[in-house]
């Protein structure tokens, strides 16, 4: 074992990209369950609370593995730290609200909406240009998530979805 502040060589390799991917995609996994699974159980802010204090062991042992740790947790902009956490925060917080009042299909259906609203914020805040076709394929791709994203009013409709509906949009708009 290194010590702590001795950098490591780095591993590369798409063996490991795969092996990361796959390993995310598990976490994010059972983390969704574990948070469908409390439904009203726990309170919110305290879910929120918890997973964000949890976090805070695999980043510590992230930036020992790379050897980033502790000059990894330095910064020169703590102001845009905040800001990113405060996003972050409010992020989390809506992904979470979405999940306890949607039915888990539904919610991630409405996460799809991601990478459209993504490109258009791209194109309006920061005047990055979209590709040829890029327009379309917002377009298409926010035209195909409105049936679940805007649903249609009808008798009966559960206050319970269209509250999670309007919880799904925040982090995503």
């Amino acid at each position: 074992m290194g010590s702590l502040t001795t950098p490591r060589p780095r591993l590369s390799g798409e063996p490991l990209g795969i092996a990361l991917r796959i390993g995310s995609t598990l976490a994010f996994a059972a983390m969704t369950a574990c948070i469908k699974a409390l439904g009203d159980a726990v309170p919110l802010g305290q879910v929120v609370f918890f997973r964000s204090a949890v976090a805070l062991l695999p980043l510590v042992l992230f930036l020992w593995w790379t050897g980033d740790f502790p000059r990894g947790l330095a910064t020169r902009r703590p102001f845009g730290h905040i800001a990113r956490c405060l996003m972050g925060a409010a992020a989390m917080f809506t992904s979470f609200a979405t999940l306890r009042y949607l039915p888990l299909a539904e919610a991630t259906l409405l996460s799809y909406l991601a990478p459209v609203v993504l490109a258009l914020l791209g194109w309006g805040c920061w005047a990055k240009g979209l590709v040829q076709g890029g327009w379309a394929a917002s377009g298409w791709g926010w035209r195909g998530r409105r049936p679940s994203a805007c649903p249609p009013s009808r008798a009966g409709f559960r206050r319970a979805r269209l509250w999670g509906g309007r919880w799904a949009l925040p982090p995503r708009c």
